[in-house]
């Protein structure tokens, strides 16, 4: 169309009562890169095209320029316009509204309030990524808007027009935007503690409500991994991620409680070469932890990072777990070869066994999943590519020694994840 924006996406269009056009737009689609956008209003009536962007690239700190997630209109109103920012860091995202169609603007988010009751750990975010605001149809008072960690909404938007405060409540009970990345149920404690991306993590005593994420310290970005003692269950471990590196924080940490309180590792491991997820597990006794970065060898410790040594026998690619119930020993499983890897000294050094379960491939995640009560009955997951076998497997000796493990092949759906039940008695 003759007129419009050049160089920009539209990223989100509404119609007014008078029949005008309203488009936010972004140089790029987001959610991390959006460096620049406008909002505008097209006439159809008059084929005329108005620029009522509400505040320019100078007001980003950041100097990396900003995009504009959204905008909406009051149905009954079209004077009332609310428009999102993104990508503006700094000082912050806001939104604007307009209740002259557009000629001025004011920042909403200097005169709000925020109530964190219905979820806690939002005390400790921002809203970010504000890709859609909408105006009740039905109540102009209430306006809602998503952000990177779910959804707010206004009881008394009006409030702003005779200079009050706008308060905010976050309307996601019993949902939260959120990305778990490992989720560990322990035999005592709370009954579930999960390693999330962003907000670090939470314990869960309470599946009905939401908490405070990870007492601190430490505190990570992302916890990537978790694991417990089989033999003492209230002893937990877990590896974490920062989007900022920082070497003075320790990508490890353990709990004697729960997950109440943690302890971050003395150090990790020299030279800790790898990227990406860290992973860890914790011996039946919790007198060993072994580490890994993605990619990189894997490290062993008998005192929380006080001293390490690389284990032996394990290709880089494999992951690992240890046994429940026995202390000495820990399974091995290389996802590219499919092979399989049984330490009975403690994680020290990791033997092959004969026959292992095939490759699934260094795009899919494999899991050891030992059982909680019984030494050397686990579960090995994997997301299969096509159709394969659902394999049973059997140890005719202790397969820590290295003894051949026998495969009954069963039949599984193709593109489904399926669990395979692995026996080392």
């Amino acid at each position: 169309m003759a007129g419009q924006p050049t160089g920009l996406r539209p990223n989100h269009m509404v119609r007014d009562a008078r029949g005008d056009f309203l488009l936010s737009y972004g140089d790029e689609p987001g959610p991390d890169a959006m460096g620049n956008g406008a909002v505008w209003r097209y006439s159809p009536a008059r084929g005329a095209w108005t620029d009522i962007t509400p505040a320019p690239q100078s007001s980003d700190l950041q100097g990396d320029g900003f995009g504009w997630g959204a905008v909406a209109v009051d149905a009954s109103n079209p004077d009332v316009i609310v428009a999102t920012t993104f990508n503006r860091w700094a000082p912050r995202d806001d939104i604007y509204r307009s209740t002259d169609g557009g000629k001025r603007w004011k920042p909403l988010f200097e005169r709000s309030e925020f109530d964190h009751s219905a979820s806690p750990w939002t005390a400790q975010a921002k809203p970010h990524w504000m890709a859609d605001i909408e105006i009740d149809p039905h109540d102009p008072d209430r306006v809602l808007f998503v952000t990177g960690y779910g959804l707010w909404a206004s009881r008394d938007m009006t409030a702003a027009d005779r200079g009050g405060t706008v308060h905010w409540v976050f309307d996601d009970t019993g949902l939260d935007e959120t990305v778990p990345l490992d989720l560990l149920s322990p035999p005592q404690g709370a009954p579930l503690v999960s390693g999330l991306g962003d907000i670090d993590g939470f314990r869960h005593d309470d599946l009905q409500r939401t908490t405070t994420q990870f007492a601190t310290p430490p505190r990570y970005s992302n916890t990537e991994s978790l694991d417990y003692a089989g033999r003492q269950p209230l002893l937990l471990v877990r590896a974490g991620h920062l989007h900022h590196a920082d070497p003075a924080n320790v990508r490890a940490a353990y709990s004697r409680d729960g997950g109440s309180t943690w302890t971050a590792f003395t150090r990790e491991p020299p030279a800790t070469e790898g990227e990406g997820r860290a992973s860890v597990a914790i011996s039946a006794d919790g007198a060993r932890v072994i580490w890994q970065a993605r990619g990189g060898p894997h490290w062993i410790t008998d005192n929380f990072g006080g001293r390490w040594q690389k284990v032996r026998g394990l290709p880089a690619s494999a992951v690992i777990a240890a046994d429940r119930v026995e202390a000495a020993l820990w399974y091995g499983f290389d996802p590219p070869s499919g092979k399989l890897y049984v330490s009975g000294d403690g994680g020290v050094q990791f033997n092959g066994i004969d026959t292992g379960v095939g490759e699934i491939g260094d795009w899919f995640r494999g899991e050891l999943l030992p059982a909680p009560e019984r030494t050397g009955l686990g579960l090995l997951r994997r997301v299969l590519e096509g159709p394969d076998a659902l394999g049973r497997w059997q140890a005719g000796a202790p397969a820590r020694r290295g003894k051949r493990l026998r495969r009954r092949p069963r039949r599984a759906a193709a593109g489904t994840r399926q669990s395979h039940p692995v026996r080392v008695r």
